[in-house]
């Protein structure tokens, strides 16, 4: 958090709130769910010491996210002379603390929101954002507009940071509209440009929030920086925390699309591990040595469980399998691997259809080296224990490490032989995207398939 006395003193929770939320932004979409959102207002609004305070603050962070886009504003148009008028107006109010004076701008704002031509009507007759490309700045100016509006005639709690699609476009906070101007169209548009979305949101919980927070910084001091041309390229590599980890017993490593969290005990040996997407927990193994019980899970249909030697594999809430005399040491190492396993098993299909969503055309595997070298990583951590090898694995694993070597040109010899071997059994799951793992793998791949 920033320095400086704090409009609302916030719960002590937000830090952990934040960084949660910045985990939950959806990289499919470039959205921040509507849900996340609301937690967050709500959790500020009842820290506020009053209404009126709480105002301020939503009116500090509404105008900082316009003022990100304060250079898209298209000044030489008429909505554009007025949007960038009312907004420089609405900045001086607000910095000075004179809210009674927002009123006076109410009708100018009525008057621009009615210009834009932004919305139409959908088969309920209901208006819905006319989401077209080239848009950028008349959501710009539709987001000055409605922060005034909103600020005057409120909002009913039922109508904040609802989801976009089912509220109509003259209930959306400010913030989302400009989300939706830096991207150049809804979240889930074909057109746009996800990354600037995802980056304002980063952004928005990372600088926003905080700044919004502190009342002595003027709201023209927003601490964004737009995006170069080489950073809108999107990763299928998420970032790790940015806080750290509440102990030094926790460690974490970014795996695939995720990253997975783990702690020892002062003594070393593995008490938990957990896989998270998008701040969701998709795999968990818990240990406890004293009463030598544990449990994996996959947080959906499978799970195994350990009690004092005597381990049962459960599929779908029946028992698969059963063992007896397991060594607890035994069972966590196996269950480590299994999670980093089970995680492993369709991520090159999910890296293929991230590929065919978002990299570029003509398609550029050399443009992404980056994600290509990370995905490879994420499959070696699973041969990292002595004992271990890729030809251990499942053959889903084995073809995703395969061509991924072969793309990058490593341990050819292992890699060809391998996929030769296999191919047969998973080129039926892998034929939706053969074209696209071809371009990946290049020349070489071609010859080997």
């Amino acid at each position: 958090m920033l320095e400086g006395d704090l409009l609302i003193q916030p719960p002590p929770e937000l830090d952990a709130m934040l960084d949660l939320a910045s985990q939950q932004i959806q990289l499919d979409s470039g959205n921040l769910d509507s849900r996340v959102r609301k937690k967050l207002y709500l959790a500020l609004r009842e820290s506020a010491s009053d209404s009126e305070t709480f105002r301020l603050f939503q009116l500090r962070l509404g105008v900082l996210s316009v003022q990100t886009l304060r250079e898209c504003i298209e000044i030489e148009t008429p909505h554009g002379q007025l949007a960038v008028r009312l907004l420089d107006r609405l900045t001086s109010l607000v910095d000075q603390g004179r809210l009674k004076e927002i009123h006076t701008l109410v009708e100018d704002a009525e008057t621009l929101f009615g210009q834009l031509e932004i919305l139409k009507c959908d088969r309920r007759n209901k208006a819905c954002l006319d989401d077209k490309p080239g848009k950028d700045s008349l959501y710009a100016a539709a987001a000055v507009a409605q922060i005034i509006k909103l600020d005057d005639s409120g909002l009913e709690d039922r109508w904040i940071h609802r989801y976009y699609t089912a509220v109509e476009p003259f209930y959306w906070m400010p913030e989302f509209w400009a989300a939706v101007s830096h991207r150049g169209g809804a979240p889930r548009a074909s057109h746009g440009r996800m990354a600037r979305m995802i980056h304002f949101w980063r952004w928005y919980l990372d600088e926003g929030i905080p700044r919004a927070l502190v009342p002595d910084l003027s709201v023209c001091q927003t601490g964004f920086t737009p995006l170069s041309q080489e950073d809108e390229l999107l990763r299928f590599a998420r970032p790790l925390p940015k806080r750290p980890p509440e102990s030094p017993l926790y460690t974490r490593f970014s795996f695939f699309d995720g990253y997975v969290e783990k702690r020892v005990s002062k003594r070393g040996r593995t008490t938990s591990m957990v896989f998270y997407r998008e701040g969701v927990s998709c795999g968990t193994l818990s240990v406890n040595y004293s009463a030598r019980t544990g449990e994996w899970t996959d947080d959906n249909y499978m799970a195994e469980t350990y009690r004092r030697g005597h381990v049962e594999s459960i599929h779908l809430g029946e028992l698969a399998s059963a063992r007896q005399d397991v060594p607890i040491d035994e069972w966590v190492s196996s269950m480590e691997h299994q999670l980093l396993r089970f995680v492993s098993t369709y991520k090159f299909l999910h890296f293929m259809e991230w590929a065919e969503k978002h990299w570029d055309t003509p398609f550029q595997p050399e443009k992404h080296l980056d994600d290509i070298q990370h995905c490879y990583e994420s499959y070696c951590r699973l041969f990292q224990e002595p004992g271990r090898n890729v030809e251990d694995t499942t053959p889903f694993v084995q073809a995703g490490w395969s061509l991924l070597a072969i793309a990058l040109g490593k341990e050819q010899e292992t890699a060809t032989t391998l996929i030769h071997r296999i191919w047969p059994e998973v080129k039926d799951r892998y034929g939706d995207y053969l074209a696209t793992i071809r371009q990946l793998m290049g020349e070489r791949g071609i010859r080997v398939l």
